[in-house]
């Protein structure tokens, strides 16, 4: 691989899929993984973004220390398409321009990014490979209702706001299945371990959201 190329693989998958998952084992291999929603969180303390979301959603939104309540702020988008796509709109630059900061500053030549709306905002062009998490509606609500205390609605609420398994399985590279145990899935990733060095990369480019 030339000095100047990168290989950039996505990891994705529906809500409560199991990315996390096989993020972290990528990352307990030793391969740099950029968590795209960790990186979103960590915006959410930004005072000027606090302040942009203030004024679209409201005081409702803050906590008594100024914070953003991302409970609330859930609430107010994932029940109005409108409002998802407004937040969508403000979140999105800031959040793709942090991850271009990390993948340019990283000498590293093989880079994970995980990203639950990888096919949502169209940046699938920029990936030498993509990873998709596919696991069952069922266990997925199952899990939103244990892992984050939602009721059923609001479970497959969250599920029924991003595009379908179907659609993303056929734009993805190579599918792990996460219906089993933990084994069955660490046996595929191990699969996949060794075919990693035959990805071809490229030279570094920035990832570009295409306009709305």
């Amino acid at each position: 691989m030339e000095n100047n190329t990168k290989v950039l693989i996505g990891i994705t998958g529906g809500i409560a899929s199991g990315k996390s998952v096989v993020s972290d084992w990528f990352k307990r291999k030793g391969y740099l993984v950029i968590f795209a929603d960790k990186i979103s969180h960590e915006l959410l303390n930004n005072k000027d973004l606090i302040h942009h979301l203030r004024f679209s959603f409201g005081d409702n939104i803050l906590q008594k220390n100024g914070c953003v309540d991302r409970r609330k702020l859930a609430d107010i988008v994932f029940t109005d398409k409108n409002n998802l796509m407004k937040l969508n709109k403000i979140m999105h630059p800031v959040i793709i321009d942090e991850i271009n900061n990390r993948i340019t500053n990283s000498p590293e030549k093989i880079i994970f990014l995980e990203i639950p709306l990888l096919f949502e905002i169209n940046i699938e062009r920029y990936f030498d490979c993509i990873i998709y998490i596919f696991c069952p509606e069922m266990i997925r609500i199952k899990r939103l209702m244990k892992r984050n205390n939602y009721t059923k609605k609001e479970a497959i609420l969250r599920i029924a706001s991003q595009m379908s398994d179907q659609d993303k399985m056929n734009r993805s590279d190579i599918i792990l299945y996460n219906d089993k145990d933990l084994i069955y899935l660490e046996s595929q990733l191990t699969d996949l371990e060794n075919k990693i060095g035959d990805f071809q990369g490229r030279k570094v480019t920035k990832i570009i959201l295409d306009d709305n």
